[in-house]
């Protein structure tokens, strides 16, 4: 659905991004609901379901048995309930592989289509929304319910806040935004994603990775302390080992052409081109320029020049973002 008449597609980095209101079409919301939704998510997720209060949301990763990751979910407490956002991309799947062993759980889990997603970020981005809400936002917490708007609070790269708008409040949300607000697409969101090594999941990379591979560690999205759940013992396993063979990373560079995901690029060394990675996704910045999620080999994360293809011709650089 087009919300804003007066778009602009232009992709800024997270110091220079103007106060900017995106529409946020790639996330959908599932429900879970029933008596025994809270003791089966706990045995699907790798985070702990009790920690998830009306203060706090979480960040966790839903994996198969072998401890490879199905989808990377914000969930949050929701009426009767568990509400969770995931790339529309994969939610179809996920949800499947999460209905597998529910034959005899009290549960109804189901995508939720009656929110709008909105982000706003960008400078002064919180005092403005405390000023359009009249609201102190955040106080020792990343979650605000404010009457039947919801406010999830992101902190990297930049202050960012992802909004779920009941349709039935779409147009009075939107006359809030001033008409001379910069106004986004969700690809703005999945930059600031991608600058802030958020792994982004799709149906191409699903079930292939374990979330150590995925900075998983640093949004506190696997617990090592709770009880069983699917993959935990292939998780502590790699975690004891320290056996972390790839690590997710953000690099900029020059191109004409945006990859595919599952490409690979290149490092080039005595005269030879090796393949050191594979794309996880990849977006323009404007006409030529590149910024792409990698999956780097260890051994080439202090590199710092890699190619797109095996020639010369289109130079990547790791954009530093310190984790």
């Amino acid at each position: 659905m087009k919300f804003f008449n007066n778009l602009n597609t232009q992709i800024f980095l997270s110091k220079f991004l103007p106060l900017t209101c995106m529409s946020i079409e790639h996330l959908s919301l599932v429900y879970v609901l029933g008596s025994d939704a809270k003791k089966y998510l706990n045995q699907q997720f790798s985070i702990e379901i009790d920690h998830i209060t009306l203060k706090n949301y979480k960040i966790g990763a839903h994996c198969n048995y072998n401890g490879k990751v199905w989808g990377v979910l914000i969930i949050m407490l929701f009426r009767l309930g568990y509400l969770y956002l995931i790339p529309t991309d994969i939610v179809k799947k996920q949800i499947l592989e999460l209905k597998k062993y529910s034959v005899f759980s009290k549960i109804k889990i189901y995508i939720l289509s009656n929110f709008n997603l909105f982000g706003i970020s960008g400078k002064n981005s919180e005092n403005f929304l405390s000023k359009i809400f009249m609201k102190n936002f955040f106080i020792k917490k990343n979650i605000e319910y404010i009457k039947n708007y919801i406010f999830l609070k992101i902190c990297i790269p930049i202050f960012r806040v992802l909004i779920l708008v009941p349709k039935t409040l779409t147009f009075k949300f939107l006359k809030k935004i001033p008409i001379d607000i910069q106004k986004n697409n969700y690809i703005q969101w999945l930059s600031l994603d991608i600058e802030s090594n958020f792994p982004i999941i799709t149906q191409k990379n699903m079930g292939k990775f374990l979330p150590q591979l995925l900075n998983l560690k640093f949004w506190n999205a696997i617990n090592f302390k709770k009880g069983c759940y699917y993959g935990q013992e292939m998780i502590f396993k790699i975690e004891t080992k320290k056996i972390f063979n790839t690590h997710l990373i953000c690099i900029k560079g020059i191109s004409n052409f945006l990859p595919k995901i599952g490409d690979s690029i290149y490092c080039f060394r005595n005269n030879i081109f090796y393949s050191v990675g594979k794309i996880f996704y990849a977006i323009f910045i404007n006409t030529k320029k590149i910024f792409l999620q990698v999956s780097l080999k260890n051994q080439y994360i202090h590199y710092n020049t890699f190619f797109l293809t095996a020639n010369t011709t289109f130079l990547l650089k790791i954009f530093k973002y310190n984790l």
